[in-house]
């Protein structure tokens, strides 16, 4: 079969990894970093930052500043009840399942529909124009397919998903993450969401950033159901909804 084997750093140099921590029995057992990075630093999550959006939705659920998972994204975004994404619940945007279609495609090119949200959220003459943003989703009135039934990664979703929050709760993510998640967890260190320059919201998609070893303490606290030291920081059945294939349509 060929097999070999390769050391941690080998491992390291070969996958251009910035950082990596790993644990076992709840202690680190390895951490490395390259590139100059120090373990005081940030990591930009990319999509991991989905999953801390999906929590503190599941959170303010469990608070019931959201009264249903099964309300209407318009139902707290009145602006957007024109849109196919508005009329969309909670729960099948956690899913990715609105059924709109929205073309993921990494291009950067007029023909990704990511690349062209993108410059609703951030390009610098939209600046402080948050009515670019309900205009844009109003243009999407239609379906591909019915809502709840087909899965389709869309990162759109989550990020309506965390203005849908912010509106439901009255606080801004950074707040709810600090305060539901974060503290509530034990970081060690502070975490930091970017903002879109449209309307100031955080990037929910994409834009969180931690150190390694509070990435590191998160993936515990989802490991363990959501309980840290006998305090349930994420309600449990929420976790098991998001987390169990067993449970998904």
């Amino acid at each position: 079969w060929g097999f070999s084997s390769k050391t941690l750093d080998d491992f390291m140099a070969d996958n251009k990894t910035t950082g990596l921590l790993i644990l076992k029995d709840g202690k680190v057992v390895a951490e490395r970093y390259q590139y100059d990075r120090q373990p005081d630093m940030r990591f930009r999550s990319f999509s991991t930052a989905k999953t801390v959006t999906a929590m503190l939705v599941g959170i303010a659920h469990g608070k019931g500043l959201i009264k249903s998972l099964d309300d209407k994204a318009s139902d707290y975004w009145p602006e957007i009840a024109a849109s196919a994404y508005g009329q969309t619940t909670i729960r099948n945007l956690l899913r990715m399942s609105s059924g709109v279609s929205f073309k993921e495609l990494y291009t950067w090119t007029p023909d990704d529909d990511l690349w062209l949200w993108g410059r609703v959220l951030y390009a610098p003459e939209n600046r402080r124009r948050p009515e670019q943003i309900d205009q844009y989703l109003n243009t999407k009135t239609s379906r591909e397919a019915e809502q709840g039934t087909r899965f389709r990664y869309a990162t759109i979703e989550t990020e309506i998903l965390g203005r849908v929050l912010s509106r439901a709760t009255g606080m801004m993510v950074t707040t709810m993450t600090e305060d539901w998640l974060w503290k509530p967890m034990g970081a060690e260190s502070e975490a930091r969401w970017l903002l879109a320059t449209t309307d100031s919201s955080e990037a929910t998609g994409g834009g969180f950033n931690a150190t390694l070893r509070d990435y590191a303490r998160l993936g515990i606290l989802l490991a363990n159901d959501g309980i840290r030291e006998g305090v349930q920081i994420i309600p449990r059945e929420f976790l098991l909804d998001a987390t169990d294939p067993v449970r998904q349509p």
